[in-house]
């Protein structure tokens, strides 16, 4: 599914705290997400392609070096 939608270039990188307001990392998303939760574990998020159909994605938070992919 994640292929099928067109992506914009550009990220955009997120604090992450939790809720004690201890800063946890950043996150880099593309620009063209709509975070909708941002989660211990996972990033919800909907995009929204070239019809105006709204996609959900989730992406796995994976800690240390390397980037994460949706599932």
């Amino acid at each position: 599914m994640f292929r099928d939608v067109p992506r914009r270039a550009g990220t955009i990188d997120w604090s992450v705290f939790d809720s004690t307001g201890r800063w946890l990392g950043t996150v880099s998303l593309p620009a063209d997400l709509d975070v909708r939760l941002i989660h211990q574990d996972r990033i919800f998020a909907v995009r929204t392609d070239d019809y105006e159909v709204e996609h959900v994605l989730v992406f796995r938070i994976r800690r240390g070096a390397g980037a994460g992919a949706p599932e």
